[in-house]
């Protein structure tokens, strides 16, 4: 029996123009460090379930970005770059 082909994601995450991801940290008011993941298109809040759920955090989404509590810019960089392949 056939592979069943594999379902493409609903999101998309458009790299930068220096072909790297767009994930960054911010700091926030009372010490707060939050990770951003830019350019996001299709369906943010499906990525953002994704990412809640593999860090382990809180997050939110505000337009074409997605904010996640906490530094996790590794992890989220391999996260986008396996799922992108």
């Amino acid at each position: 029996m056939p592979a069943a082909p594999k379902a493409c994601a609903p999101y998309a995450v458009a790299r930068t123009r220096k072909g790297g991801m767009p994930v960054s940290l911010e700091n926030r008011p009372g010490g707060k460090v939050v990770t951003v993941v830019g350019n996001v298109s299709g369906d943010a809040a499906a990525l953002l379930n994704l990412l809640k759920h593999r860090c382990g955090a809180g997050g939110a989404v505000r337009g074409e970005v997605i904010e996640i509590q906490g530094d996790h810019r590794e992890r989220i960089t391999t996260l986008l770059r396996d799922a992108l392949r």
